[in-house]
């Protein structure tokens, strides 16, 4: 009778570890949720944390969770917002020491997180790179100063 009483036990002890791990991750999915959600402000430095918590929560979770995270914020991970979220969060610490001269939109971030360090600090530096430039003005200064392409894309009627 103690041996039955004992698996029971331990069987429900093993359920509450399991349901508490779960219920831990779900915690910080929720989380992670909440703070993505209001770092999407406008502010440069709040969509640099925005990217860079996108980043950490595909780290920080399972493949399942992080999914679950990404259905919550409407974002699909084949767009191209979560492509450009990825590419602004993991340059997010080098973005943020210009943050200051960096315009607060996402593809424009995202462009600039593309450049080299060293080109970058040198276009804000001579004022090509403006908090207040437009994204055909970056596009420009950005195919003014990087090599072009290997090879071009073929067309498909070619």
């Amino acid at each position: 009778m103690k041996t039955t009483h004992r698996k029971s036990r331990d069987k429900l002890r093993e359920a509450i570890v399991k349901s508490s791990e779960n219920l831990d991750a779900t915690h910080e999915a929720f989380e992670l949720s909440r703070s993505f959600s209001a770092a999407s402000k406008g502010v440069v430095t709040d969509i640099i944390v925005m990217c860079q918590r996108l980043v950490g929560a595909e780290k920080a979770l399972s493949p399942v969770r992080f999914d679950e995270f990404c259905r919550d914020q409407k974002l699909s991970k084949r767009s191209s917002l979560f492509r450009k979220c990825k590419t602004v969060g993991n340059n997010g610490r080098r973005l943020f020491e210009h943050s200051y001269y960096l315009p607060a939109r996402l593809d424009a971030l995202a462009e600039c997180a593309g450049l080299e360090e060293d080109r970058l600090e040198d276009l804000i530096k001579k004022g090509r790179i403006h908090r207040f430039i437009t994204d055909a003005e970056l596009k420009k200064v950005i195919q003014s100063v990087q090599p072009p392409p290997l090879h071009k894309k073929r067309r498909k009627n070619e």
